[in-house]
């Protein structure tokens, strides 16, 4: 499942602090300034308060409006000092590719 979360204060076996949620198997991606992350959980623990599933296309709309107002960025082809903004079929591409690779998780 894709979920979308905010870190939370807890304690685990390295001690307490930020961390994300224990339904979250594979987190940290997509951050977004309203402090929520992007992660995948295989769905055995129930998600909590600081938890929302998206579906694909969800996700894929919360990044391309993060993407209109802070664009995500690539190398370019001349220097790897050339950054140049990704398109939206860019972005959608890179969302479709991530889902593609936790689905098989």
């Amino acid at each position: 499942m894709i979920i979308k979360y905010k870190l939370e204060n807890r304690t685990t076996s390295t001690g307490t602090g930020l961390t994300a949620p224990a339904c979250i198997n594979d987190g940290g991606y997509f951050f977004d300034t309203d402090d929520t992350l992007i992660g995948y959980s295989d769905g055995t623990l129930d998600l909590g308060s600081t938890c929302s599933e998206l579906t694909a296309s969800e996700l894929e709309t919360r990044q391309l409006a993060i993407h209109a107002i802070t664009p995500i960025m690539k190398e370019g082809d001349t220097h790897i000092d050339d950054m140049i903004e990704m398109t939206d079929a860019e972005v959608s591409a890179m969302i479709q590719d991530w889902i593609t690779s936790k689905q098989g998780s």
